[in-house]
């Protein structure tokens, strides 16, 4: 993630792992944000919405959950759909 740039509030459909690898931000999950750094690994409960924001250097991390890596943005109410992001492999 680019440095100083913030994500939109998503979701996953399934669990998902972070290990960062380079740099540092944060995510903020039900209300409570919490502060990563390269070497920390994060566990984030499928459904939840969470969003990130990159550090003054940008972060770099693999990030892993089960196929087909579906995601819907805000809190996945509303009737929206989700989607398979571009960046899922």
């Amino acid at each position: 993630m680019n440095p100083g740039v913030e994500g939109p509030v998503h979701a996953f459909e399934d669990e998902v792992v972070w290990a960062v690898t380079d740099g540092a931000g944060s995510v903020r999950v039900d209300g409570i944000e919490s502060a990563f750094a390269a070497g920390d690994t994060l566990v984030l409960a499928a459904g939840e919405p969470r969003r990130f924001s990159a550090g003054p250097e940008g972060f770099r991390a693999v990030v892993t959950t089960s196929a087909p890596g579906r995601v819907s943005r805000g809190d996945g109410g509303d009737g929206e759909e989700a989607v398979v992001p571009d960046w899922v492999a």
